[in-house]
Formats: structure tokens, C-alpha cells, sequence
């Protein structure tokens, strides 16, 4: 199993929490959102804390306004309480698995340290990347054993809930996706797919209507009509109707 452990960077930038939310919680339009953050990163490179995070919406428009100006890596931490979620009531595990989607290259938590180390612990059954935290200003990271991952198992989050998708219809050769079919399996991703649009702004309802729509209109496209064979023209039969020449006296 892997060891993951990170040398902490010298961050060219921090941000923290807007007060800011998008509908329902708040008023905000995401890309507002996006353009604070924007504004308060300015041009440049390098490492970046997105530091002390309270809400799903203004962690996702810091790290893709950090992106998008071409900083990294990316280390985001977010404040918690002894149930292990912040006050937007956010649960860190999902915390965690929107940050990781996004391209967070760390994620660590505001917290006193021994709640730190607690949360921590249950979130290295999970993680992929290296873990931390922040106790006075100081970001100590948190050395751990990568966990074996079932590749069949996608972590997500649904709002502010952790959550997994298991991977239990395979739509195959032998499996006729009929219409109803269809319907069925984007009838349940509902709850999922706006979880995951909220967390990591990925519609899987639309990707999956395109993907098995294109099948079933694939299998239930009528066959073209077969061209119909060329005609042969019949050989022209030598003529019977011979003229002489007549004669000059």
C-alpha cells in the first residue's frame, strides 16, 4: 500500500470564505462567486491555500477560479465541528471527494488539533491524496496508508452528504437498453446527479441521455431498404432487315 505524506508549500496565496451562497442557501450567482474569487487571487502562480471553507459553492468557485488563472497546487481546507461537518453543514467526507474531483493536490481541516486528528483519521479510509491541518496558522500534515479503493465504487457527494455510486447495470452486448430501460436508470439517478451537479457541476443525467440515448436510437433505428440489384440490358439481337445495293446500268 502507498504511503501518502506532502512537503507543505510556500503558498503565493490564500483565500478564504465569501459569506457568500448561492439559491437556495443564498442569493449568489455561482459565477459571481467565481469572480470574487478571481479578483482576490489576482494574476500569478504557484501554491495556494483555499483556506477555512464553510460552504460547497464558494470552495468550488475558489479552486475553479485558482484553475483557471493557472495557479497550483491547490491545498483546501475546511472548517469543522465534532460531528464532522461545517456550518453549512457540509459533511467533510463530502468535502473531501468534491475538493479531490476538482483537482485539489491536498485537503486538510480548521480545527483544533485533537478533532483534527480525529476526523482525519476516518477520512484516510477514503482519500487519495495527502491529508493535513491547521492549528494557529501552522499547516502539519497528516502521514497515512492509502486505503485499496474498489474500482467499481465512485465516491460522490449529493449536496452535502457523502455518497457512492455502485456500478450494478451493465448496459452490453447482451442487454437490449430499451426506452424503458432508459427511462429507469435516468429515473434513479436523480438524487445522485443533482448531488453531483451542486458538488462538482457535472450533469449525469445529461451525460447519461446522451450516452444511452444514442444507443437506444442506435438499436431502434430502422434498417435502410437494401438497394435494388442493377438491370442488366439484354444483348441486341443482330438485324434481320437487310438492304443490297441496287444495281447502275
Amino acid at each position: 500500500m502507498e504511503h501518502m505524506d506532502a512537503a507543505v508549500p510556500i503558498f503565493q496565496r490564500r483565500v478564504g470564505p465569501l459569506g457568500l451562497d448561492v439559491p437556495p442557501a443564498g442569493e449568489a450567482e455561482f459565477d459571481h462567486l467565481v469572480e470574487e474569487y478571481r479578483a482576490q487571487l489576482g494574476a500569478g502562480q504557484g501554491p495556494v491555500h483555499i483556506n477555512c471553507m464553510i460552504g460547497m459553492a464558494e470552495c468550488r468557485a475558489a479552486i475553479l477560479a485558482a484553475r483557471e488563472l493557472g495557479y497550483g497546487p491547490l491545498w483546501v481546507s475546511w472548517s469543522c465541528n465534532e460531528e464532522g461537518e461545517s456550518a453549512t453543514r457540509v459533511h467533510m467526507l463530502a468535502a473531501l471527494f468534491v475538493a479531490e474531483g476538482m483537482g485539489a493536490a491536498a485537503f486538510g481541516l480548521n480545527c483544533p488539533k485533537e478533532l483534527a486528528l480525529e476526523q482525519l483519521e476516518e477520512l484516510s479510509r477514503y482519500a487519495s491524496v495527502p491529508l493535513f491541518y491547521v492549528v494557529d496558522g501552522d499547516v502539519v500534515t497528516y502521514p497515512y496508508v492509502v486505503q485499496e479503493k474498489d474500482p467499481d465504487v465512485i465516491p460522490c457527494a449529493t449536496g452535502t452528504s457523502p455518497c457512492f455510486v455502485t456500478r450494478t447495470v451493465d448496459v452490453g452486448e447482451e442487454l437490449e437498453c430499451t426506452p424503458k430501460l432508459l427511462e429507469d436508470i435516468i429515473n434513479g439517478t436523480t438524487q445522485v446527479s443533482e448531488g453531483i451537479a451542486q458538488g462538482m457541476g457535472i450533469d449525469i443525467k445529461a451525460l447519461l441521455s446522451g450516452m444511452l440515448g444514442g444507443k437506444v436510437a442506435a438499436e431502434h433505428q430502422e434498417a435502410p431498404a437494401p438497394a435494388a440489384p442493377p438491370v442488366e440490358a439484354a444483348p441486341a439481337e443482330p438485324s434481320t432487315d437487310v438492304q443490297t445495293p441496287e444495281k447502275t446500268e
